[in-house]
């Protein structure tokens, strides 16, 4: 018999999993990242922080967002989350200026160039 703690992790885990691939279908990812590549682009960028729904920005930055995408992607893309703090403190803490997830890959020269 599974415990209620396993239960709502399945639970969990399984609603994360159907809203990922509804939003990865909607946003038509796979189209989007191969657009950029035909522009030239060795990566595609999907903002959190300017994300003005907070649903889909809480969502997005789940740790198993990323695991997913890796998965659905497949090899050769690299996936991460980023972000960048501000060099000054407000009660000692950094402001986070920027949150995105990055995915990346190899481009026709050898490389992914740093800018």
């Amino acid at each position: 018999m599974m415990s209620l703690f396993d239960e709502v992790n399945k639970l969990g885990n399984e609603s994360h999993e159907k809203w990922f691939n509804r939003y990865f279908d909607k946003h038509s990812l796979e189209a989007e990242i191969k657009k950029a590549a035909m522009q030239g682009d060795g990566a595609y960028r999907i903002n959190i922080e300017k994300e003005p729904d907070k649903y889909l920005a809480k969502r997005l930055s789940d740790k198993r967002t990323i695991d997913l995408i890796k998965n659905r992607l497949g090899e050769g893309f690299k996936v991460e989350k980023i972000k960048t703090e501000s060099m000054y403190t407000i009660f000692g803490n950094r402001m986070i200026l920027d949150r995105f997830i990055l995915i990346s890959w190899q481009s026709g020269n050898g490389g992914i160039e740093d800018a």
